[in-house]
């Protein structure tokens, strides 16, 4: 959800890029090669930590409505934190934010190299 906010993209957008073959689904497979495609490089175990928590009705496949779920999740964390006046960079999601920047980055000065 980070990364899609980053980039400013809808959820509808991130998921058809994500979907590679147009099944309505998203594979384990396609949500690596997609987050490798925006520069995010993800280990294996934590991608499947990642799609496990995602994967609501463990089919083995994110769904649209799964990923509805996971922004507003997301969204309502990154609320909380704002209500509480905590600042974000300090928060789980804020160092993750920070990360995904930093790789992305690096990605953009090697491809400009």
């Amino acid at each position: 959800m980070e990364c899609m906010r980053i980039q400013n993209l809808r959820l509808r957008d991130f998921f058809k890029a994500l979907d590679g073959d147009n099944s309505d689904n998203i594979c384990i497979s396609e949500l690596m090669e997609g987050m490798l495609k925006v520069g995010v490089t993800i280990l294996p175990d934590t991608l499947r930590r990642l799609f496990k928590k995602l994967d609501k009705d463990g089919n083995q496949m994110l769904d649209y409505k799964e990923m509805i779920e996971a922004q507003k999740f997301h969204k309502n964390n990154i609320g909380k934190a704002r209500q509480e006046k905590v600042d974000l960079n300090e928060t789980e999601i804020g160092k993750i934010s920070d990360l995904i920047r930093k790789v992305m980055e690096k990605d953009r000065i090697r491809k400009s190299d």
